[in-house]
């Protein structure tokens, strides 16, 4: 009957669930359970889409979680109206559900194929592995690439720190020139010593401030500028001289070396600068030394034929005189004659002065005692117009050379003095000890470093220009008018003082004078007895048998004349190997060889050793118009070399031959 009641008649809400109370909360726990989870969902999704805004469905999976959470509004609903009956709200949210749901399958329906499309996430992970793999490679590229910049900048700035090192310490005056803006834009430590300013200074400057008026290709400043500027930039490597003037005010020759600098931006030229002014003018001494030596050479061999000749004039003219009667008409005429030879034997040994090839006899000597033993001479000779001042050195050291030849030197340099005042002035000999260092020598070859003695002839007279100084030395050169001068004093105080070791050179200006200074080695031998007596030649006559030997025919016929005259008896010979026959063929003693010294084929030193073979006993006298290195060293004779020098006289031949002979071996 139940039953019945209920089918059969309308029921009210929730009378089910009283037959089956704990169903209702089956009913209403379930629901809420449902509902919670379905707004999970949507917070899910929501979140989801929130953070993957990129995804091209983002839309459609923010319509699917409103359409879960009006899922879950409507489980929520379906709890509520067991125990409120408002079906109404309940159809709404069920019939907006519908709704979302249809606006869903309407979306989602299209977007079927593209998520079958979408890859797999086993061939997802395989690809992003790949990628991964991919990725690293890139990074371990990247790395390489990166560890190759960072080496490639190191060595950059390396190279960089040693162009700049190089730069700043090369030991030539570096610039960078811009072309365009005509001005330098990078100097180093030593462009800023050479053009005597700082170098911001220089950086303002372009090169037409620093270079002289007058240059060595002889174009206007602008104009050579401008040729060889445009010579670089067409790709030529330009050197050159260049006078430079610098902001300090001094005038210095320059070699310049210009560069094109390879940058696209700028035209750069790199110039590097270097100060030959000194390296010029130990050129032009060298230059003058050679020239002063082929000379020499010149005056030297000149000298030599003019003794035999001379030997041959005076000779035989003494030999006339001593046969003439003091009453004959022929004796005037034989006494010029001999004197003309005698002036030309002076003449001739000036210039064997010159080209060093005479014959020293040095001694050792104090330079104060020459001045002063010479002075009173010396003011006689330089007139009473012109005072005469001594300046000796204390504690002088001595030196060794040629007495004779030593006051030659002093008296040539005192006469060029007095003849450069002609209207009077004064005159200084002054001496003193120097030391002349590396720096001097190098400013005056050939000097070398060394301990010297000085002795100096300074006059206040006309003075000269550099043309007349260069030349001062040269044989023959002369600024006095025809007549009044040979133009070998000087040039025989040049042989003099360097056959002797010595250096002479000469300071002088227009207007303001001149000196000479002359320097001697010093030495640390000791000086000979000056009182030692020389045993005098009385008589000159001798019976010994003398080998002449003599290429010269002239002089060879008058030494064996005078010989024959002194009671010797005599062989001639004509060269080194008529000299070994005639020995040869001579039966008896030779005392004396008496041969030239240079000779063709066979010289004089080479015959003398052959000649003792055969005479063990032979002495040797040599005789020479001038010097080589057969008996003589730098003009010294080897000890104990007996040396007769051309022209001589009959009785200076007689004498030495005499001298020798009584020699002991």
């Amino acid at each position: 009957m139940e039953h019945e009641h209920v089918v059969s008649s309308y029921m009210e809400h929730g009378a089910c669930y009283s037959w089956e109370p704990g169903l209702v909360w089956l009913h209403v726990i379930s629901d809420i359970v449902t509902g919670i989870a379905y707004y999970s969902i949507p917070a899910a999704l929501f979140y989801f889409a929130y953070k993957r805004r990129d995804l091209p469905f983002h839309r459609v999976i923010l319509l699917f979680g409103v359409f879960i959470l009006a899922c879950g509004t409507t489980h929520f609903l379906a709890a509520y109206t067991v125990f409120v009956a408002d079906y109404w709200i309940e159809g709404g949210v069920k019939a907006f559900t519908a709704m979302i749901s249809a606006v869903a399958a309407y979306y989602m329906i299209p977007l079927i194929p593209e998520a079958i499309a979408m890859p797999s996430l086993t061939k997802s992970l395989k690809e992003n592995q790949e990628l991964n793999a991919q990725l690293e490679n890139k990074l371990g590229e990247l790395n390489a690439k990166t560890r190759e910049l960072v080496e490639a900048n190191r060595e950059l700035n390396l190279s960089e720190s040693r162009f700049r090192v190089q730069f700043e310490h090369a030991p030539d005056a570096i610039v960078v020139y811009d072309v365009a803006r005509n001005v330098f834009v990078d100097a180093n430590a030593n462009a800023e010593r050479l053009f005597g300013c700082s170098r911001a200074e220089l950086l303002a400057s372009g090169p037409e401030r620093f270079y002289s008026s007058s240059q060595p290709d002889g174009l206007p400043v602008a104009e050579s500028i401008e040729k060889m500027i445009g010579r670089t930039l067409s790709g030529e490597s330009m050197m050159f001289e260049r006078a430079v003037h610098n902001a300090e005010g001094k005038d210095l020759l320059c070699e310049v070396r210009l560069a094109r600098l390879p940058f696209t931006d700028r035209t750069l030229i790199h110039g590097s600068y270097i100060d030959i002014t000194e390296r010029k003018k130990l050129e032009e001494q060298l230059r003058q030394s050679q020239r002063m030596e082929s000379v020499g050479r010149l005056a030297g061999g000149i000298a030599h034929d003019f003794n035999n000749l001379l030997t041959v004039v005076t000779g035989y003219s003494e030999l006339m005189l001593g046969r003439l009667a003091e009453d004959s008409s022929l004796r005037n005429d034989a006494e010029e004659i001999k004197r003309a030879g005698e002036r030309a034997a002076s003449l001739t040994q000036q210039l064997l002065a010159f080209s060093r090839r005479q014959v020293l006899q040095p001694k050792v000597l104090d330079l104060n005692e020459v001045v002063s033993r010479m002075e009173k001479m010396l003011r006689r000779l330089i007139g009473e117009n012109v005072e005469l001042r001594t300046n000796p050195g204390a504690e002088l050291w001595s030196v060794k050379a040629d007495p004779g030849q030593v006051e030659q030197v002093l008296v040539n340099l005192v006469v060029n003095a007095r003849d450069a005042m002609p209207g009077g002035g004064k005159l200084v000999i002054e001496t003193g000890n120097v030391f002349l260092d590396e720096k001097y020598s190098r400013e005056h070859l050939p000097a070398q470093p060394g301990p010297y003695v000085m002795f100096a002839i300074s006059d206040t007279g006309v003075g000269m220009d550099k043309v007349t100084m260069s030349r001062v030395f040269e044989p023959f050169f002369t600024t006095k008018e025809s007549g009044k001068g040979t133009g070998l004093g000087l040039s025989t105080v040049y042989g003099i003082v360097k056959q002797s070791g010595g250096y002479i050179w000469v300071y002088s200006e227009p207007g303001k004078g001149s000196t000479f200074k002359v320097y001697f080695p010093r030495t640390e031998d000791r000086a000979e007895d000056p009182h030692k007596a020389s045993s005098p030649d009385e008589d000159l006559r001798g019976k010994n048998t003398v080998l002449v030997v003599e290429d010269e025919e002239s002089i060879r016929k008058f030494a064996c004349a005078v010989l024959s005259g002194y009671g010797y008896s005599v062989l001639p010979a004509r060269d080194g190997e008529d000299a070994l026959r005639v020995a040869g063929e001579h039966g008896g003693e030779i005392s004396l060889l008496l041969t030239d010294v240079v000779m063709p084929r066979m010289g004089g030193r080479e015959l003398y050793d052959r000649i003792r073979q055969q005479h063990s006993a032979v002495k040797v006298l040599f005789m020479s118009g001038y010097t080589d290195d057969a008996i003589v060293h730098h003009g010294v004779l080897d000890p104990g070399t007996a040396f007769l020098q051309k022209p001589f006289s009959p009785i200076s031949l007689a004498r030495k031959v005499k001298e020798v002979l009584e020699t002991q071996n």
